[in-house]
């Protein structure tokens, strides 16, 4: 698999709907096209399912990205960074639906507002998930082995958890957060 841009195409006399070339229009679009090759590479075209579990802790924020079932990614930072690596993730990722997971206590229900406020034009449900017993640790795929962070650990928990999506009969009462 290749990524190039259309000069590039052009000029090896590539055929136009190979599918082991990803042809990038812009620099914009690099974040895309990276993902989806990343897809590619499992042999899908998009995920079925896309999960974020979120762990919301006083300084950082944990989340765990699960598309159909394999996690794919772990991480902390801060809610600013946050808010923009989700939007990155739901523009960038090729999938059918996605779900966002956010643990209920603390500031839980606040980043779920965010996030639906940010979001609300997007096919993206959210859901707020009871977080008991999401800090134990876990044992991972063997791409991440054992994480030890219980932050993480509560994050990866929280996206295989069912939680309670918000609707907009919710909205109402998330506004009072």
């Amino acid at each position: 698999m290749i990524i190039i841009d259309r000069d590039v195409r052009d000029r090896l006399k590539l055929p136009e709907h190979d599918h082991s070339v990803i042809v990038i229009e812009s620099l914009d679009e690099i974040d895309k096209h990276i993902e989806r090759a990343l897809c590619m590479i499992q042999g899908k075209e998009e995920y079925d399912e896309v999960i974020i579990g979120v762990d919301v802790g006083p300084e950082y924020i944990a989340y765990a990205v699960v598309a159909d079932g394999e996690i794919i990614e772990v991480n902390k930072t801060v809610i600013e960074d946050f808010l923009e690596k989700v939007k990155s993730i739901v523009l960038n990722y090729p999938y059918k639906s996605m779900i966002i997971r956010i643990g209920s206590s603390s500031k839980g229900p606040e980043i779920a507002l965010k996030l639906h406020n940010l979001l609300n034009k997007f096919n993206v449900v959210i859901e707020l998930v009871e977080e008991e017993s999401t800090s134990k640790h876990t044992l991972i795929t063997l791409n991440y082995g054992r994480i030890r962070d219980k932050d993480l650990s509560a994050a990866v928990n929280i996206s295989f958890k069912q939680g309670v999506k918000i609707g907009s009969h919710m909205d109402s009462q998330l506004n009072n957060v």
